[in-house]
């Protein structure tokens, strides 16, 4: 079976008997689509003149365009007819085609939206939103994000008790100097033979080496 016949501009298919006495012929088509523009009449014809009307058998799943009369017209016509004989016969079999075959039966039980939310915490009356300086997503979706984000702190503290304790609670830094170094002037042995330096003057109890 063909996929696809197209008839166009004044095309015909026929099996006609012009003069005479000859029946007509038989036609016989097998094809998915039969197409045809109505205006531009492309016919299927089985006629004839003194004879019988021949037989036209059309199997296909659509036929667009073309339509069953008792003669020629201007349009595109499907015709077996017989001036003085008997008309012939046109038996069309279209394919029966089952829409609901296609068809995906849908559950029943549909799903509700609102169990699908998720129950938050409770809003407060203090709770608010507040669009502050810059950063964050910008006002126009074409824009980058950008790094200078600045974080503010809008709370009002004014209400909330706050102890700042005395600085003279905290410990203050040891006022201790440490002694002057001065140059060593003289130096001596003690008894274990360490020399010791000294700035001025000499133990008297120990004796001065020089």
């Amino acid at each position: 079976m063909e996929k696809l016949l197209l008839l166009r501009q004044g095309s015909s298919i026929t099996a006609e008997a012009l003069g005479g006495t000859g029946n007509g012929g038989n036609i016989e088509l097998n094809a998915q689509q039969i197409v045809a523009i109505p205006t531009e009449n492309s016919d299927i014809v089985a006629n004839a003149v003194g004879g019988n009307g021949g037989n036209i058998n059309i199997t296909s799943e659509g036929i667009f365009g073309l339509q069953v009369r008792e003669q020629l017209t201007s349009l595109s016509d499907i015709t077996a007819s017989s001036q003085s004989g008997i008309s012939g016969t046109i038996n069309l079999n279209t394919l029966s085609f089952d829409p609901s075959q296609s068809l995906v039966e849908l559950p029943s039980n549909l799903v509700d939206a609102s169990e699908q939310i998720t129950a938050d915490c409770s809003a407060k009356t203090s709770n608010r939103f507040v669009v502050t300086g810059r950063g964050g997503i910008p006002d126009n979706p074409t824009e980058y994000l950008r790094g200078n984000a600045v974080w503010q702190d809008t709370r009002n503290l004014s209400g909330v008790n706050q102890s700042v304790e005395p600085i003279s609670n905290y410990p203050q830094p040891s006022t201790n100097q440490q002694p002057q170094l001065v140059e060593a002037k003289g130096w001596f042995l003690d008894e274990t033979g360490t020399v010791v330096l000294t700035a001025e003057s000499f133990p008297e109890e120990l004796p001065r080496v020089c």
